[in-house]
């Protein structure tokens, strides 16, 4: 037995030796993403239950809407993650480590002053904000207000910290990214159940955990790691180059609307359920959503390092590389489309041991939710692709396309039509899949070296 496992092991070495040392990487990477951020999930699962405890579920619902529209402030960093993490990239693939410090230095403190200046307005304006008529509840509006500025806040923090685990993409070491997501969920974790000890599980209280955890953790992480392996591309304000705004900001900015249209498809759905249907009725949603969610994570984690790997290969002109990893990223999305179908058969199982009988899922809900998963993983595989090469602009045209029929789209099926919740969600899949069909004829396009015009740009 121990000769055989020996020979285990040395055939898997032997494997190992002759693939590509930028696909090694990869897949060390995903294998390591997904080890940890499979705990980071296991983690958010756990913390449902926990929190229905503390809040019942109407005001579950006003928390998970108000919360989620708050995060959306994490997609608004005007596309300079994403500039900084192609523009890093390239600058280390010709190991130009002044190039690249400038690069991350400028990041810093340019978006450093757009996040102070962002929290003084919202300071200001949330003063006026009817957040009890937005989010359709009885909580008293002084309560929302004060919710909202601490969710804000924190959020806008981490916002500005977050442009470390870009620079970890740009390196390719997207576990370590993934470690920083799970050693925050953790803290959100042990600080949940430390309210529910003391018996102070609030609304507030709640907002606090959940935004200041990860800006104290990635704090201690900034800290670490620019004084350890990231100290050649450490910022400081000195190295700050005005130069490199436009140069950051000039993809960064089709990203960032690209992003939007994303927030437009996706994180609309909370809101128009509670102005259609009610708070209450986000909670079966939102259950449904964590639940399937998960493959769609998993899916995230798996194929995440292969976008700076592209970024790199294409600097180089590996197409053929390029082209095999294509390939197998599809036999990742046929194994996504089966964890989906299994996880629609279980889930009726799945939430009584979860959450037990507090919500009620629809069996059409899980069926649309999975197929809102199927959906999004085929057009993450494209994706990757084209956000790797940089030629995001029939992107950027498919996604507002997306974004444009969504709204219209949920009000019809989920109001008009009487199908609720499951209609939001179906309606979010449809809008989705005008513009991956096209994406995905892009990406082979990008990689046959077929491309032109708009197929290019």
């Amino acid at each position: 037995m121990i000769n055989s496992l020996r020979n285990s092991v040395g055939h898997i070495n032997t494997r190992l030796k002759t693939i590509h040392p930028r696909t090694q990487n990869a897949l060390l990477n995903s294998f390591w993403g997904l080890l940890i951020k499979g705990g980071g999930m296991a983690i958010n699962l756990v913390m449902v239950p926990l929190t229905l405890s503390c809040l019942d579920n109407s005001t579950f619902g006003v928390w998970t809407t108000l919360s989620s529209l708050l995060m959306l402030l994490a997609f608004f960093d005007i596309g300079l993650g994403n500039g900084l993490r192609n523009k890093l990239a390239v600058a280390l693939s010709t190991n130009d480590i002044g190039l690249a410090q400038s690069y991350v230095s400028t990041a810093y403190v340019m978006f450093g002053g757009i996040q102070l200046i962002l929290i003084a307005l919202f300071t200001i304006t949330n003063t006026i904000i009817p957040w009890a008529t937005i989010l359709n509840t009885t909580v008293p509006n002084s309560t929302l207000k004060n919710l909202a500025l601490v969710l804000f806040t924190g959020i806008s923090i981490k916002l500005l910290l977050d442009l470390l685990t870009f620079v970890l993409y740009a390196r390719q070491e997207s576990a370590k990214a993934n470690l920083l997501i799970f050693l925050t969920n953790l803290l959100s974790l042990l600080g949940l159940l430390i309210l529910i000890h003391f018996k102070e599980g609030n609304l507030f209280s709640l907002g606090i955990i959940t935004a200041f955890s990860p800006v104290f953790l990635l704090i201690i992480a900034s800290i670490f790691l620019y004084k350890g392996s990231l100290k050649h591309i450490r910022p400081f304000i000195y190295l700050y180059r005005r130069e490199h705004v436009k140069s950051l900001l000039g993809i960064g900015s089709k990203f960032f609307l690209v992003q939007i249209a994303v927030i437009v498809i996706f994180y609309s759905d909370n809101l128009i359920i509670t102005q259609l249907f009610g708070p209450t009725e986000v909670t079966s949603y939102n259950i449904a959503f964590r639940y399937f969610n998960v493959i769609n994570t998993l899916f995230a984690i798996v194929i995440a390092p292969y976008w700076s790997a592209f970024t790199e290969a294409h600097m180089k002109g590996e197409y053929h590389w390029m082209r095999t990893i294509y390939r197998r990223l599809w036999w990742f999305w046929a194994g996504a489309v089966g964890l989906v179908i299994v996880g629609i058969i279980f889930a009726s199982s799945v939430y009584e041991i979860w959450v037990g009988d507090r919500v009620q899922i629809p069996t059409m809900l899980n069926v649309c939710m999975g197929l809102s998963v199927i959906v999004a993983c085929f057009n993450n595989v494209a994706v990757v692709v084209i956000n790797g090469l940089g030629k995001i602009k029939l992107q950027l045209i498919l996604s507002f396309l997306s974004a444009t029929i969504n709204i219209p789209l949920c009000v019809f099926l989920g109001k008009h039509l009487n199908m609720g919740s499951t209609g939001v969600i179906l309606a979010t899949s449809l809008s989705l899949l005008c513009g991956s069909v096209g994406s995905v004829l892009q990406a082979h396009r990008l990689l046959n070296r077929s491309a032109t015009g708009i197929w290019a740009k």
